[in-house]
């Protein structure tokens, strides 16, 4: 079946006096700049621990752009959230109706929707500065701030760390597929499930932008909750934002005190390369070297542009959608009748 159910939606709550928060966007300058740092050289990470003869590798070049192979594996994440958020299958034809339903269901709850909408900023500006938090914390802990031991040097690696980086994709959607490249049948296994995929038609969305504001805002205060470990929603926002900022000057206190921003820079950070321990490690390039010349010459394959492909502009908006409102709450999404008098029933859809 598969219905976006009227009656599994939370009911909407007038925000209070108390609720409201008028003042600038939290921030804080120092963190922002030290988790950009930090991004930067892929920190905090396992330590640097390359193989010799992992340079001695002919490693291929993609058979793609890496546009195509980024929209690839957008298809089989949105397949995989599919089935795990709306347990639906779009790479079988026969449970597309089903998706093409919940789709049309959901856009009969644009009115109901429209209820729950609210500003998402405030809410994401708290989790992004609250991320901040959890990485800096991450980042102490790791002894990424205090002057590093010796490093492997990278840049006898950096053309290996291009190669099997421009490489990462389809080893995402080899193993999101759980395919053996061992197998020649593997290819065409995986040829014919991007067909499918491809080919789905779905409904258009009614109101994409509402959607994502919903799911930005979810999103936001799921990942808040995740990491303080309770749902803030009950408490004033002036409250939760209040204990966010005390977490921030926390985390802050756990920088060198030369750690500053001077004239619009970031100063004080200890001497570290970038770490590529995270993408290039032992089990990322065996699957890697699976992909042989003679594989990926059989996947020279002509992949359509993001939004020319329903799947990824209205399928994976609906499972993120539902993704985000079912880590907050009930999933939205029905497998049988409710037995209420559905009205998605009764306008044939």
């Amino acid at each position: 079946m598969g219905c976006f159910c009227r009656n599994k939606l939370p009911l909407p709550v007038a925000p209070s006096e108390q609720d409201q928060d008028d003042g600038p966007a939290p921030e804080h300058p120092v963190l922002d700049a030290v988790d950009g740092w930090l991004a930067a050289r892929w920190l905090p990470a396992p330590a640097w621990r390359p193989e010799p003869d992992w340079q001695e590798h002919e490693w291929p070049d993609p058979p793609m752009t890496p546009a195509a192979s980024a929209v690839l594996l957008g298809l089989v994440t949105a397949q995989d959230a599919c089935r795990a958020v709306l347990r639906v299958n779009p790479a079988e034809p026969v449970e597309v109706g089903r998706l093409a339903r919940i789709v049309r269901t959901l856009n009969r709850r644009t009115r109901q929707l429209q209820a729950l909408d609210e500003d998402c900023r405030p809410w994401e500006a708290l989790a992004r500065l609250n991320g901040q938090v959890d990485v800096v914390r991450r980042a102490a802990a790791a002894r990424v701030f205090e002057a590093p031991p010796q490093e492997e040097p990278l840049a006898p690696w950096r053309t290996l760390v291009a190669r099997v980086k421009a490489l990462a994709p389809l080893v995402a959607v080899v193993q999101a597929q759980k395919l053996d490249l061992t197998d020649p049948r593997a290819v065409d296994v995986l040829a014919a499930t991007v067909r499918r995929l491809r080919q789905v038609a779905l409904p258009e969305l009614d109101d994409p932008p509402l959607l994502f504001r919903l799911i930005a805002r979810n999103d936001a205060v799921a990942r808040l909750r995740a990491s303080l470990g309770a749902d803030p929603r009950p408490h004033p926002f002036a409250r939760v934002r209040a204990a966010v900022e005390r977490r921030a000057e926390e985390a802050a206190a756990l920088l060198p005190a030369s750690v500053r921003i001077e004239a619009g820079a970031l100063t004080g950070m200890p001497e570290r390369q970038p770490n590529p321990g995270l993408l290039v490690n032992a089990a990322t390039i065996l699957a890697a070297r699976a992909l042989t010349p003679a594989v990926l010459d059989r996947m020279r394959w002509q992949v359509p542009d993001y939004q020319d492909l329903p799947l990824l502009t209205v399928g994976a908006t609906v499972a993120a959608l539902v993704q985000a409102m079912a880590s907050l709450g009930e999933n939205p999404v029905r497998q049988q009748p409710c037995g209420t008098g559905c009205d998605a029933a009764a306008a044939g859809v």
